[in-house]
């Protein structure tokens, strides 16, 4: 093999390595309602146990985790076993399979999204059916501990979720803030703290038939406390020179209208001129 070729081959493995190494689950942001109406199942489990499926024709590929075998065949598939307390929505879509159901199913592998479920924990699940009758989930899905769940996402989860799946809550961030439709309830999610539109808040249809938040006073007071606007009402608004100097962070507080372009000032009085 010639040196050229060599240094070809050289290349495409680092190649390989390098893609195989920056993989990774890229979920977007969904609200708890939203993951609830497009589920087709969701379900509160406990999890017993776990075991991962290998399948003898797949590929062999490079296995870090047995450094004394680095060739040995990779899991696909890990099942969880649980015990499901209850359906709170597609039991019927099972049938009769739905009383027999111990396994929930995933990607052996965190890159494609598989779940991590821990041992003895209990937690609500959104998922799917696939093949013959088989319940899977993923991160992209909405999975968490149940315990972890407040009144008003209970009450969302036994009542208004569901009565309200004509109403679409849809995310935005900064500029790209435009304004819901009818059937939509804007929504910016808070990577960081408390997102009071998650743990407290309703789309839900109203008397005009088009959807809005459900103000109630917990949300409120969620809002207020952590300095959140509640979507739709505009605070304090200012015009922004289309020649103006932009302050670095800026573009994180806009909001869109249809004619002027606007930020909230406020969030930048400590911020020296």
């Amino acid at each position: 093999m010639t040196q050229s070729h060599m240094m070809l081959v050289s290349g495409v493995i680092l190649l390989w390595v390098t893609v195989t190494e920056v993989w990774s689950c890229t979920c977007f942001p969904t609200h708890p309602q939203d993951q609830f109406c497009r589920a087709q199942i969701v379900l509160v489990a406990t999890v017993k146990g776990s075991e991962e499926v290998f399948q003898n024709n797949i590929i062999k590929a490079p296995n870090t985790r047995d450094p004394d075998n680095p060739y040995a065949m990779v899991p696909v598939e890990r099942k969880f076993k649980v015990r499901i307390h209850r359906f709170f929505k597609g039991q019927e879509l099972l049938g009769d399979k739905g009383k027999r159901v111990k396994y929930i199913h995933t990607s052996a592998s965190s890159a494609s999204c598989g779940l991590n479920l821990n041992k003895g924990k209990t937690y609500i699940l959104s998922a799917r059916i696939q093949r013959q009758g088989e319940i899977w989930s993923s991160m992209c899905d909405w999975v968490q501990n149940y315990k972890t769940l407040n009144r008003h996402q209970l009450k969302g989860i036994k009542f208004h979720y569901k009565r309200n799946c004509k109403c679409k809550v849809t995310w935005c961030q900064g500029s790209y803030c435009r304004g819901p439709g009818p059937k939509e309830c804007e929504w910016v999610p808070q990577f960081y703290g408390t997102d009071c539109l998650v743990e407290h808040g309703f789309c839900m249809v109203n008397s005009r038939g088009t959807c809005q938040w459900k103000k109630n006073r917990q949300l409120r007071k969620c809002l207020e406390k952590n300095h959140q606007p509640m979507p739709g009402e505009v605070r304090e608004i200012q015009e922004i020179p289309r020649d103006g100097p932009h302050r670095p962070g800026e573009y994180e507080s806009w909001r869109s209208s249809p004619v002027d372009d606007v930020y909230l000032p406020g969030i930048y009085e400590d911020i020296k001129r």
